[in-house]
């Protein structure tokens, strides 16, 4: 796995792990995109439940970049396999970037414990990814949608209320645990990135 990959335009040390890392949170936030936006919809694009989330932070807080890169190209897809044009995914999927980049930023500029151990680290998760993460991607996706005319106006606060209230409970309910017990799996197998690119 240390082989490294020449990309034009990249910066070197960039190796084929963090390309994997990619293409796995791509393929999970497919799945859970799709998963979310079909089972519990409150508008086209929007779902009242949606446990994709939880997985979404996590990957930006233990892959850095490369969580962040593969949770857009995933829930594009997403967006694709659930009848949203392109040009519509690109342009309202850039929240499943900006959401998890919110506590992202958080845990990468303050050191955060990854398994929320301590009580400062449990605290900075709920504000920064149950809450202000939430309101970032509901203003960001509701509103993408009303100004690309995907839908009408008058839904917006209903969606936005929607997105918030369903990602906070996401947040608190899945995402917790997920940081709990996925975070020494992802030490253990040498795959947490510290920094952003490595």
């Amino acid at each position: 796995m240390s082989e490294e990959v020449k990309v034009a335009g990249v910066a070197e040390g960039v190796k084929v792990v963090h390309l994997v890392l990619v293409a796995v949170s791509a393929a999970i936030a497919a799945i859970l995109d799709a998963f979310g936006v079909i089972t519990t919809p409150i508008i086209p694009g929007v779902s009242l439940f949606y446990p994709g989330e939880a997985f979404l932070v996590a990957f930006a807080i233990w892959f850095g970049i490369w969580g962040l890169i593969g949770n857009w190209i995933g829930t594009i897809i997403g967006g694709l396999i659930t009848g949203m044009p392109l040009f519509v995914a690109v342009i309202m999927k850039f929240a499943n970037f900006v959401q998890p980049l919110v506590p992202a930023l958080v845990w990468k500029t303050m050191k955060l414990d990854i398994k929320l151990k301590d009580k400062k680290s449990m605290i900075m998760f709920i504000i920064f990814g149950a809450v202000l993460g939430p309101i970032v991607g509901a203003s960001w996706g509701c509103g993408t949608l009303v100004l690309v005319g995907f839908v009408p106006a008058s839904v917006f606060w209903i969606a936005w209320w929607g997105w918030f209230l369903g990602d906070m409970i996401v947040m608190l309910v899945l995402g917790i645990p997920i940081m709990i017990l996925g975070s020494p799996y992802v030490e253990r197998a040498g795959l947490y990135i510290e920094g952003w690119i490595y």
